[in-house]
């Protein structure tokens, strides 16, 4: 889960689901203990992917599959110790 680090404390956010609503994008969660819509327009969209667009965000997407395979072979090795 994502966590949310702030001067007024640490939240968890929640992203149950992604969707389009006429011209915006919407996600649908929890923020903290609120249930939460947030609403994106086309601007906040291109806003985010020229923000996106930058060597460490590149690398790190680049690098996934083996976070992914990394992350998954700890796991196994947790549950076999438990």
């Amino acid at each position: 889960m994502p966590l949310m680090k702030s001067p007024a404390g640490d939240m968890e956010i929640t992203i149950n689901k992604m969707t389009a609503d006429k011209d915006r994008l919407v996600t649908v969660g929890k923020f903290g203990a609120w249930d939460s819509t947030i609403y994106f327009t086309v601007d906040d969209v291109l806003d985010m992917m020229k923000l996106m667009l930058n060597r460490k965000v590149i690398g790190f997407i680049l690098k996934l599959p083996l976070l992914i395979v990394k992350s998954r072979l700890s796991g196994q090795r947790k549950d076999r110790e438990t």
